[in-house]
């Protein structure tokens, strides 16, 4: 596990620091120096060097440095040793350089250093360090660690050449904090990520368990060739590139079984990375068995495309948890998401495009099976609405709970999205929405839908315009619906025996005429009958 590693970097905080001399005979006292030792050598050992030199006499102890850089300006270990040996472990795979001084006392002064050494660590286990364009296929190994130095790029950002990074199930892979580590697929990259429940794909904070948090790091962008709404093209926040195209069956690769923590670094104002972004991701990319847990900015965000997502679970995104915008016209399925208390905004806020809300092609989701959330109490604020359809969007949303919102349980917002929802083009229906609304005066004010005065009828929306929703006023009415889903230790979105999510009248997916959509009687992200949550996610928050 990378948790011995980072210390290293930090070694030379609180060490014995002292004077090297100048290359005068004597040094500044007047004294003898000392000869700087010879014989440095270095045995690397897998992760582990052996540094070795010859003592000098009168040397009272040694000062051992190690950097990436032959100039000695970043160093990595600087270090006081006393006898003639130094064993350096849990050493990433990389070129480092070496040297050696003697520390003096009231009669001799300290020795220069002596000439550098090269070291290469290549060993079969440790931590290897990706960093800058990967430009040819590359397979991980599930036996190594692997660290993400700033922005890693898969592949060019044009040309029509894919270069794919394979990642076998079971390997760790951290996001350097310091310099705001993240992946990037770029239009020419594939990701053919493939964990296993057993043995999940984990993306996660380079800090020690217990000290993680949100934005430790970036996260995981994936750039296609899809169409938007905004151009033939876009450019990705944060400097994640290019994306866009005219091929909504782009295939960007796989995602499966993988998760993504403590990310969403925000690398200038108003300008955060999601957990996982997909920007111009085409339908031809698997995406299925993800959760995005602890995101400073949104879990997933579809920007455009035709991506299709299924099998998704986001937990405490401090924005929204789903998210789409510039003529995303996708699919999802199996979708769940679970807020904190702490930092959160919406379950789902979809838009068409803020710049124009009727540029086309025109957001437009297919979206079956999903639960959502929220975490309102007396004590906060910060959840906020269930579904917030805005920005002249379409969607077609069915199988939903939604529950403990903040604010209300569905808004729509703009001429625009209101007429697509009068046409038609706009849907949420059959599913079930539980004590939605606000604390005033510590009294919850229900709102299952908005009620702010803005000439859309949302509760005709959700009442009459879609005929199959119901609604349930009290905080009790959650567990008879699902079995925990607001315990954010230990949380169940297992639909209860007997219960609402399970007795009234589900819309079948295949009725879609989609292979994608899969068959499901019951209105929510989890089938009673496969648990599909278990043994592979996470609850833990540091």
């Amino acid at each position: 596990m990378l948790r011995k590693w980072p210390l290293i970097l930090t070694l030379i905080a609180g060490l014995v620091m002292f004077g090297v001399g100048c290359s005068n005979d004597d040094d500044d006292n007047g004294v003898d120096k000392l000869s700087a030792p010879a014989g440095l050598a270095a045995d690397a050992n897998e992760d582990v060097v052996t540094f070795t030199w010859n003592a000098v006499t009168n040397a009272s102890g040694y000062r051992l440095q190690v950097a990436s850089d032959n100039a000695f300006a970043n160093l990595i270990a600087d270090e006081n040793v006393s006898g003639t040996q130094y064993v350096w472990e849990d050493v990433a795979e990389n070129t480092y350089y070496a040297r050696i001084a003697a520390i003096g006392n009231d009669d001799y002064g300290n020795s220069d250093f002596s000439s550098s050494i090269e070291v290469d660590v290549t060993g079969e286990t440790g931590i290897v360090i990706l960093t800058g364009t990967i430009s040819e296929d590359m397979t991980l190994d599930a036996d190594r660690e692997y660290l993400l130095r700033g922005g890693v790029f898969v592949g060019a950002h044009e040309g029509t050449d894919r270069v794919t990074l394979t990642i076998p199930a079971g390997t760790m892979i951290y996001g350097e904090s310091s310099t705001y580590g993240m992946l990037v697929i770029t239009r020419g990259g594939r990701i053919d990520a493939q964990g296993t429940a057993d043995a999940p794909i984990i993306f996660t904070s380079d800090q020690p368990e217990g000290q993680r948090s949100a934005e430790d790091w970036g996260g995981v962008i994936i750039n296609g060739r899809a169409p938007l709404n905004t151009g033939d093209e876009a450019l990705g926040e944060g400097g994640t590139g290019p994306y866009g195209g005219e091929d909504p069956a782009d295939n960007s690769g796989i995602l499966r079984y993988c998760r993504i923590e403590f990310a969403g670094r925000e690398i200038s104002p108003d300008n955060e990375l999601n957990g996982l972004a997909l920007q111009g991701v085409g339908y031809g990319t698997t995406l299925e068995y993800i959760q995005v847990h602890m995101n400073k900015d949104d879990g997933i965000e579809f920007f455009g495309g035709a991506a299709r997502a299924k099998y998704i679970y986001i937990t405490g995104a401090a924005d929204d948890q789903f998210d789409w915008t510039d003529g995303w016209q996708g699919k999802g399925q199996f979708w769940v998401c679970q807020q904190y208390a702490d930092d959160a905004d919406q379950g789902i806020e979809a838009d068409n495009s803020g710049e124009d809300n009727s540029a086309t092609p025109w957001s437009n989701p297919t979206i079956y099976n999903l639960t959502l959330i929220g975490a309102v109490d007396m004590n906060n604020d910060e959840s906020d609405i269930g579904m917030l359809l805005r920005e002249g969007t379409k969607a077609h949303i069915y199988n939903a709970i939604v529950a403990n919102f903040g604010e209300s349980g569905v808004d729509i917002d703009e001429e625009q999205t209101w007429q697509h929802a009068q046409a038609g083009d706009l849907v949420v229906d059959n599913s079930i929405f539980i004590w939605n609304g606000k604390f005033e005066d510590d009294v919850r004010v229900v709102a299952n839908w908005s009620g702010d005065d803005d000439d859309i009828d949302e509760e005709a929306f959700i009442t009459t315009m879609n005929t199959n929703n119901h609604f349930y006023n009290a905080q009790a009415d959650i567990a008879m619906v699902l079995t925990d889903p607001t315990n954010v230790d230990a949380p169940s979105f297992v639909p209860v025996a007997g219960g609402p999510a399970l007795t009234y009248t589900a819309a079948d997916p295949t009725a879609a005429g989609s292979s994608f959509f899969e068959a499901a009687n019951f209105i929510g992200g989890v089938d009673p009958n496969n648990n599909w949550l278990s043994g592979w996610t996470t609850s833990a928050q540091h």
